[in-house]
């Protein structure tokens, strides 16, 4: 299960990845939906899903018991495409929303604060908000480049999202300006909620943090471990994920991301369309989590190459992936 959402006591919604092959892509998502308070569960699809490659499904939020969304990715080929299906009742019929060209950053996170305003977050620093109910929307200038995992709005205008290396961005305009705030940590953080205007709580990894006042200052909760338990259970770990550049194409940089399910060693290494070898962009052991890489379009040493394809490719003892960049001057 990736996430869930209950619109009253009796209807929800889940959505559930699925770790092996299927005709349309290596990944897949599927959509369920309750009316009995989970005791069965039964699939709803987006009407358009047989156009698409199928992807992940990472979020699920409704604005009113009848109009919802989910939010994620799907592969199309080597390009990573961020997309949003609405359903306007109560998840019998779903249709895209949003998806622009190939090589945008996937999304993590999506909320409505009100039916006619929401916003979706994402990687590499991605923010949409849409003004009209998730009928269209509009990309925000965040300024910052980290992934973003989670993004929760107090009201309209006021909001917080959250992500890698402990960022917190906020906003009091709707969107229209983000500004960074101290967080006190450098864990990534995947989920952010509010209890109240002031009171908020984010947290990820081992550490929860909160703010008493709006989002503004942040500070460590302690948690202690409990008695009898010397440490916590290890989850099951999924296979490395290599993205899509972003942007794709680009001139003169372009940034490479990879998550590591645990720690490992790694080469990550360019090459031009007839297989020499251009440059090494990462090697050696790296730790577990999301990792990136920026191209500067310069070989290994340091000249401009012209444009064209060139294929990175990453490489663990347990997997191994190749990626297309076009570069174009």
């Amino acid at each position: 299960m990736t996430d869930l959402f209950f619109t009253c006591d009796s209807v929800g919604y889940f959505s559930l990845y699925r770790n092996e092959p299927n005709s349309h892509s290596i990944h897949g998502s599927s959509l369920r939906k309750t009316t009995d308070a989970g005791q069965n569960w039964y699939p709803t699809y987006p009407t358009s899903v047989d156009s698409y490659l199928w992807g992940r499904l990472l979020a699920i939020h409704f604005a009113d018991n009848d109009t919802g969304f989910v939010a994620g990715y799907l592969e199309k080929g080597l390009a990573l495409n961020p997309l949003i299906f609405r359903t306007t009742d109560q998840g019998e019929n779903w249709n895209l929303s949003y998806n622009p060209h190939d090589g945008e950053p996937g999304l993590t996170s999506i909320y409505f604060p009100s039916p006619d305003t929401g916003y979706a977050v994402g990687y590499s620093g991605l923010i949409l908000k849409s003004a009209d109910g998730g009928q269209s929307w509009v990309e925000l200038t965040s300024g910052t480049e980290e992934d973003l995992y989670s993004v929760y709005f107090i009201n309209n205008n006021a909001g917080v999202a959250v992500g890698g290396s402990g960022v917190i961005l906020r906003t009091v305009n709707g969107g229209d300006s983000w500004a960074e705030q101290p967080s006190g940590t450098t864990s990534k953080l995947t989920s952010v909620r509010f209890l109240d205007d002031l009171v908020g709580i984010a947290g990820g990894g081992p550490e929860i943090i909160r703010t008493t006042d709006g989002g503004s200052q942040w500070s460590q909760v302690d948690l202690p471990t409990p008695v009898g338990v010397t440490e916590w259970p290890a989850a099951p770990v999924p296979r490395s994920i290599f993205f899509q550049n972003h942007p794709n194409p680009f001139n003169p940089t372009s940034t490479i991301r990879f998550d590591l399910p645990q720690g490992s060693y790694v080469s990550l290494i360019l090459y031009d369309i007839h297989g020499r070898e251009v440059t090494r962009l990462s090697g050696g052991y790296m730790g577990p989590g999301y990792h990136k890489t920026t191209w500067d379009g310069r070989n290994s040493d340091g000249r401009e190459v012209p444009s064209g394809i060139y294929i990175a490719r990453l490489v663990t003892p347990v997997y191994a992936k190749s990626i297309k960049m076009l570069l174009l001057k």
